[in-house]
């Protein structure tokens, strides 16, 4: 579950503890408020850094003329 979809209160961010942490995640499950993180397959990450290396091989190109 990806923690920055967490609801928190500003006192939690001040005073930090297990037990104080275990009540929110608790609260948070409870509540349904937590998103599922996608966690990209091989073919996601390849397609990623191929595009990227368009994006390089572009600005490179454009650097040099």
């Amino acid at each position: 579950m990806a923690p920055t979809t967490m609801q928190r209160s500003a006192k939690n961010k001040v005073v930090k503890n297990d037990r104080r942490d275990a009540r929110n995640i608790a609260t948070n499950l409870n509540n349904g408020t937590y998103k599922a993180v996608y966690v990209p397959q091989d073919q996601d990450v390849e397609i990623k850094e191929y595009i990227r290396m368009i994006d390089d091989f572009k600005d490179e190109t454009k650097r040099i003329k």
